[in-house]
């Protein structure tokens, strides 16, 4: 083999070895993108994402809406509303503490579709056929494992649940402004979606002329709304029509939350006093006689709605009369024996009157850990047992003039 020849084989076999490496190259990077899963290239936010959604426990996500809004349920007087709670906070005021508990309800479920449940905080109707008894006060949607406020109702703000995650909304801005209509919550549960938009708006001069509008837009906006040429009748009934349609949800009571948490009330408890011929006596119950005379007169129902401590009956013996009526006592406990009175077991007690100066009473330990103290009186009018406060002020057991 000549010199010539042998360059031209070398060439090939170089040219041969070349193309081999190429080859397995290119076998290595095919390989390697192949190895690169769809759940590797596809994020939470890609539409139509075939990844499993992640674990999340919500219970626990929304867990502290759920703890601020049972503590404000719990003592509406010292828990001041933060946003997402003004609708509660409307609910349970003027409420006893376990009443509002009862009241308002919560649940957690999708109703977005995006297979990231909401909470939903809303009344707990007793009457369902009682339209302001089915609001919902507000809806969370979990945004980056943490919740997040959709939007919230309240009494000039009202929102209802339509089903499918639609829901109607009623309220006022003025006397002359009503507002209602429907809305859709986002596929992504973060906000709501405006369908339709009806209101009432004064009409330009002043003349108290009232115009009825709708737009797709939410704002209440006549100059960008479509105004109706429709009698007053004609507009209310399509309000009407979308009450209708509005749907009643499950709700948990947050006496249930309350009780599962182990809280207990921070609010004054109410203890209710009662002929014992007045009172359905179907539970278990302490009774004791304090009367002088082996047979008293009365006998005395005491219950509560919230645990007391400290539950003592006070003699009362009048000792001083102010100019301006303020009555004095001096106060002893009847027994040297105290009670814990608890709602699910009444004390009864057997007492007996003498004429329209009160000569008996009782107290216990609020949940400050003040002592609270009360006389017992009859009723003039119709007999019934009035429970009037020692002033508070006093060291000793005053009553003021003025009787409530």
């Amino acid at each position: 083999m000549n010199r010539k020849s042998e360059r031209l084989i070398l060439i090939l076999l170089s040219a041969v070895m070349l193309l081999t490496t190429a080859g397995c190259s290119t076998q290595e990077q095919e390989s390697d993108s192949v190895a690169v899963t769809p759940e590797q290239t596809i994020t939470q936010d890609t539409p139509n994402a075939t990844t499993p959604a992640l674990e999340c426990d919500y219970a626990q996500v929304y867990d502290e809406i759920l703890q601020s809004a049972c503590a404000l349920l719990l003592d509406v007087d010292n828990h001041e509303a933060v946003d997402g709670e003004m609708g509660i906070w409307e609910t349970a005021v003027g409420m006893e503490s376990a009443e509002a508990l009862d009241c308002v309800g919560y649940s957690i479920q999708d109703i977005s579709g995006d297979d990231i449940p909401e909470l939903l905080i809303g009344y707990i109707a007793k009457d369902s056929s009682e339209l302001r008894n089915k609001n919902i006060f507000a809806v969370y949607t979990c945004v980056d494992s943490s919740p997040s406020l959709v939007f919230e109702g309240w009494y000039r703000n009202a929102y209802y649940y339509l089903g499918d995650g639609r829901f109607f909304n009623t309220g006022s801005a003025s006397a002359m402004c009503s507002i209602f209509g429907t809305y859709g919550i986002s596929l992504n549960g973060k906000e709501l979606i405006c369908e339709d938009y009806y209101f009432t708006f004064e009409k330009e001069g002043g003349n108290s002329e009232i115009g009825f509008y709708h737009n797709r837009s939410g704002l209440t906006e006549p100059d960008s709304s479509e105004e109706l040429d429709i009698t007053d009748h004609a507009f209310w009934s399509m309000e009407e029509e979308f009450a209708l349609q509005i749907k009643s949800l499950a709700l948990i009571p947050f006496s249930d939350y309350a009780t599962a948490q182990g809280y207990e009330s921070t609010a004054e408890a109410t203890v209710h006093v009662q002929w014992a011929e007045d009172a359905e006596l179907l539970t278990d119950y302490d009774e004791y006689n304090v009367s002088e005379s082996s047979e008293p007169q009365a006998r005395i129902v005491f219950t509560t709605d919230i645990p007391v401590e400290s539950f003592t009956i006070l003699e009362l013996t009048l000792v001083d009369v102010s100019e301006n009526g303020n009555m004095e006592f001096e106060a002893y406990p009847v027994t040297p024996r105290i009670f814990d009175l608890r709602p699910d077991r009444p004390l009864v007690i057997g007492l007996t009157f003498a004429g329209d100066i009160p000569c008996y009473g009782f107290q216990y330990d609020d949940a400050n850990g003040d002592c609270r103290r009360f006389a017992l009186e009859i009723s003039g009018e119709d007999g019934s047992i009035l429970v009037r406060e020692a002033d508070r002020e006093y060291v000793r057991f005053v009553l003021s003039g003025n009787a409530d």
